[in-house]
C-alpha cells in the first residue's frame, strides 16, 4: 500500500510541476475598425472581407474557447504560456482576455505595436498565478518593416524559463526576395539566444510561433546549428498528402461555422472528469478553484455578440486518432511551419511537441480529399472558421 501511495504522489507530483505551452496563428485576429496608419481596410465593413462587429466577436470567443480546449491535452488547466501571432493591436487582446472565457484565466500579456505594414504583431500571455515576469523585450529588425520578435524571462515552477516568440516573413515574391528577410531575422534572433546561453549555459529556451518555413529548411536547421537547438516539430511527421476521407473525423463537421454549435457534450465529460480536478463541462464541481475551471461560464460566453459555442451537435472536441503532419494545408500538403524549438537542457527534460487538431478546428478538404483547418475566409468569402493555421502544443 505505501508503494502504491508513493508512486500515486510521484505521478500527482509529476502533473502539478508539468509545464503547458501553447502557440497559435490566429490567421487576421482584426478589429472591425480602421486604422489610419496601418494597412487594415480590407478587415472593416467597407473592405474586400467585409468584416464587422459581428464577425470580430464570433472569431474572437472562438479563439478563447479553442485555448481554454487545450487544457484537456495538459493537466486539465489552460496552457500557461500562450504566443498568438496576427493580432492586430492591444484592445483586441483585451477584449479576448477581459471578456471571454479567458477572463478567469488570469493572463497577463507582452505586446506592443510593430512596424508591420498592414498592423499585424505578435502577443505572448502567460498566467499571472503559475508565471512570474522577471524580465520582458521586443527585438527590432531595422533592415526592413516585420513583425518584432517577443523575448521573455519567466519565473516558472521554481526555475527560469526564456521564450521567443516569432512571426517570421512569409515567402510572398518569391525565395529570391523572401529568403533574405527569414535569414536576417534568424540572425538576430540567433545573437539575442547566444546571449542567453553565455550568460547562462543551462538556460531553459523556448523558441516558438509561425517561422514561415519548415524545419528542413535551411534557415531553420542553421538557427538549431549555431545555438544548438533542439527542433522538436522536425521529429512530427511533416508533408504528407493524407488522401484519406472525411470521414475518418472522429465526429461529423458543421456546415456553417467553425465552432460547432452547442450540444451532445458529455461525450468529452468522462475524459474532463479524468484530468487532475476535473471540472464537468456542465458545471458540477470538482474543484472550488474557478480560476482554473472556467468552462462553468460558458453560457454566459454565448450570450455575448456573435457568441459560438465551443461544443458542437456532433458533440465530439477529440483530437485525429493520429498526428496530422502540419500546421497549414496548401494545395493538399501539409506543412510544419508553426514549430517549437527548445535548448539543450530543455530537451534533456524530454519534451514533446504536437499539433492540436481538435475536429472543431477542421473541414473537409473537398478539392484534395482529406481535411484542412477551418479558415476565417477563403479569398474574400467568409468561411465561418478560427484560422488556417492549426496551434503548436509543447509539453515539458
Amino acid at each position: 500500500m505505501k508503494k502504491i501511495c508513493a508512486v500515486g504522489l510521484a505521478v500527482l507530483l509529476a502533473v502539478q510541476a508539468s509545464a503547458q505551452v501553447f502557440c497559435w496563428n490566429l490567421e487576421n485576429y482584426f478589429d472591425w475598425r480602421d486604422d489610419p496608419v496601418t494597412l487594415d481596410e480590407p478587415f472593416t465593413p467597407s473592405g474586400d472581407y467585409h468584416w464587422n462587429k459581428r464577425k470580430f466577436y464570433a472569431k474572437r470567443n472562438a479563439i478563447a474557447k479553442v485555448i481554454i480546449s487545450s487544457a484537456g491535452a495538459f493537466d486539465g488547466r489552460p496552457p500557461a504560456v500562450v504566443g498568438l501571432c496576427e493580432v492586430e493591436n492591444r484592445w483586441v487582446l483585451k477584449s479576448l482576455l477581459n471578456e471571454t472565457v479567458l477572463a478567469k484565466c488570469g493572463y497577463a500579456f507582452l505586446h506592443r505595436e510593430s512596424p508591420d505594414p498592414r498592423g499585424i504583431d505578435v502577443a505572448l500571455l502567460y498566467d499571472k498565478s503559475r508565471c512570474t515576469l522577471l524580465e520582458g523585450g521586443f527585438l527590432k529588425v531595422e533592415e526592413f518593416a516585420t513583425r518584432d520578435i517577443i523575448y521573455a524571462k519567466l519565473g516558472y515552477a521554481g526555475d527560469t524559463l526564456f521564450v521567443f516568440l516569432n512571426h517570421w516573413p512569409s515567402k510572398y515574391g518569391g525565395a529570391k526576395v523572401s529568403d533574405p528577410k527569414r535569414n536576417a531575422v534568424a540572425q538576430l534572433l540567433s545573437c539575442k539566444v547566444d546571449s542567453v546561453l553565455h550568460a547562462c549555459p543551462d538556460a531553459r529556451i523556448v523558441l516558438m510561433g509561425d517561422f514561415n518555413d519548415t524545419p528542413s529548411a535551411e534557415v531553420c536547421r542553421q538557427l538549431c546549428r549555431r545555438c544548438r537547438l533542439t527542433n522538436l516539430s522536425a521529429g512530427l511527421p511533416e508533408g504528407a498528402c493524407m488522401p484519406e476521407r472525411s470521414a475518418n473525423l472522429p465526429c461529423g463537421l458543421p456546415e456553417r461555422t467553425g465552432i460547432p454549435e452547442r450540444s451532445g457534450r458529455q461525450r468529452d465529460q468522462d475524459a474532463i472528469d479524468r484530468q487532475p480536478g476535473g471540472t464537468s463541462l456542465h458545471g458540477h464541481q470538482h474543484d472550488e478553484n474557478t480560476k482554473q475551471r472556467p468552462w462553468r461560464d460558458q453560457d454566459a460566453i454565448d450570450r455575448q455578440p456573435g457568441g459560438i459555442s465551443l461544443f458542437g451537435q456532433q458533440g465530439d472536441t477529440g483530437t485525429l486518432d493520429r498526428q496530422l503532419p502540419g500546421t497549414i494545408r496548401y494545395n493538399g500538403r501539409w506543412e510544419m511551419i508553426d514549430q517549437m524549438l527548445v535548448s539543450q537542457a530543455l530537451a534533456a527534460e524530454n519534451p514533446r511537441a504536437e499539433v492540436y487538431s481538435p475536429a472543431f478546428l477542421l473541414e473537409p478538404d473537398k478539392k484534395f480529399l482529406g481535411v484542412k483547418p477551418r479558415r476565417t475566409h477563403i479569398g474574400p468569402r467568409y468561411n465561418g472558421g478560427v484560422s488556417d493555421h492549426l496551434p503548436v502544443l509543447l509539453h515539458f
